[in-house]
């Protein structure tokens, strides 16, 4: 029986451990690429990554401020009555829109128109008298003091026409300015009293709109600024306008001050 050297079971062994760890190393690189993707070979390149690219520009940036206003007419009024009387004829129809000046309701004037021609009567004497009496003091045939008399009654006649006048036009009720009417709230016939509610009156054109704002933001504006105003009766139209006046007191409540 041959005996084997030891130095060469020891060699064989250490070549036996390398071939085994190499086999191990490719393995596990085979396994790693395979739970990585594909292999290397079959691997697409990668895509080119896209940039967009614009010039930059400078811009000016506006600052916006919302409020919640409310519309209100520049002139707006209940027209009334300054006389009491008969509603003689009502010139005006609902709704309609009316000219400054244009007659509204006539109440009756007829016993009014009837005083105002005795009085013109005893007005036109007046007159007369008057003018007698200057001339018969020129030549010394009365006294300064029936001339005066004269000029005395002449002069309260003339007050008491024009009086008469006033309240003959006073029934008269025409529109203050140009507007749209609302409903009438009197009848023919009706017995109204001095400061009775006719009608409404409003001029809605041009039209206020009245808001607030905070009062850091008092800074921001100045009168002519330009506003953008929508309502929800049109909601998909856009009104524009312009600051007209700016309340310089703050509220000391709310801290809050009026825009117009």
């Amino acid at each position: 029986m041959n005996a084997i050297p030891i130095h060469a079971r020891s060699r064989t062994t250490q070549i036996a451990l390398v071939a085994l760890l190499f086999v191990l190393v490719v393995a596990g690189f085979l396994f790693w690429r395979a739970g990585s993707g594909e292999p290397a070979a079959q691997q697409e390149p990668q895509q080119p990554v896209i940039v967009a690219a614009i010039v930059a520009e400078q811009q000016v940036w506006h600052t916006q401020l919302a409020a919640v206003g409310t519309l209100e007419a520049e002139h707006g009024v209940e027209v009334t009555t300054e006389a009491a009387g008969i509603v003689e004829s009502i010139r005006f129809d609902s709704g309609k829109h009316v000219q400054r000046g244009a007659l509204l309701v006539q109440l009756d004037a007829e016993a009014d128109r009837a005083r105002l021609a005795t009085l013109t009567a005893q007005l036109k004497q007046a007159r007369s008298d008057f003018a007698r009496s200057r001339k018969l003091i020129e030549r010394g045939v009365i006294a300064a003091a029936d001339a005066e008399k004269s000029a005395t009654a002449f002069e309260a006649l003339r007050a008491q026409v024009a009086e008469q006048r006033a309240l003959i036009d006073n029934k008269r009720i025409e529109a203050p300015f140009s507007g749209e009417l609302g409903i009438r709230q009197i009848d023919l016939g009706q017995f109204v009293q001095p400061g009775e509610p006719v009608v409404t009156l409003q001029q809605i054109a041009p039209i206020l709109v009245n808001f607030t704002l905070p009062e850091g933001h008092y800074g921001q504006l100045e009168r002519g600024q330009p506003i953008e105003l929508t309502v929800d009766a049109w909601p998909d139209q856009r009104f524009s306008g312009t600051v007209t006046a700016i309340n310089p007191r703050v509220d000391r409540q709310t801290r809050n001050f009026k825009v117009q």
